[in-house]
């Protein structure tokens, strides 16, 4: 299931569309089969304010650690 804006950001929680395991904003799975939180991957902006995010990087990580997150 894709990411469903009021319904996801209301309960705070992302639900995997392959397995259904569920990950809170900071990508650390709650629920479901998966063996780890999310996967890291590098975002930067454009001039223009566009968002890019490089899928070619990817950093896999074992836990949240509070220096991943952007404020």
């Amino acid at each position: 299931m894709p990411w469903n804006g009021d319904e996801d950001a209301r309960r705070g929680q992302f639900q995997c569309p392959c397995h259904g395991s569920e990950f809170n904003r900071f990508g650390e799975r709650t629920s479901g089969p998966a063996p780890r939180p999310l996967d890291l991957l590098p975002l930067t902006f454009d001039a223009d304010g566009n968002a890019r995010i490089d899928t070619d990087i990817v950093t896999q990580r074992d836990e949240y650690d509070p220096a991943q997150a952007v404020r």
